[in-house]
């Protein structure tokens, strides 16, 4: 398989990564407008589970998709366009789901029983890699 075809393929691979986490993200928010039971709590932590597993997947694809594409620049296959724009593609798509995440996390908390929890999770999933929840 050739360099080219394999840059491709990780930078589809990161695509889908993207698109399943924002899906998953939009359907949540579509379905939950508060957070008002625990049930709606722990919909939320596997949500957020999910996303916090799929950010270490794509920081491994984006890993893997900047190795690629240097050693195509490096070895002249190629060209800085080519790898600029594939690269730009992904951190714009990063951009636009920052805020779906952000109104995941800034979501009204009805039952004040809840709220310590719901904060705890909007913190791990901002400052930990693991969830711990």
């Amino acid at each position: 398989m050739s360099l080219g075809t394999v840059f491709l393929l990780v930078f589809a691979a990161a695509v889908i990564n993207w698109l399943a986490g924002a899906a998953k993200l939009h359907g949540f928010l579509w379905h939950t407008s508060a957070i008002a039971s625990p049930a709606d709590l722990e919909k939320f932590k596997g949500l957020v589970r999910t996303q916090m597993h799929q950010a270490l997947l794509q920081m491994g694809l984006l890993t893997g998709l900047l190795l690629l594409g240097l050693a195509g620049l490096v070895s002249g296959r190629f060209g800085l366009v080519h790898v600029v724009t594939l690269n730009g593609v992904i951190l714009g798509l990063g951009l636009l789901a920052k805020g779906l995440e952000t109104r995941a996390r800034t979501l009204p908390v009805q039952d004040s029983s809840l709220a310590e929890e719901y904060k705890r999770v909007c913190h791990a999933w901002l400052k930990k890699a693991l969830p711990d929840f």
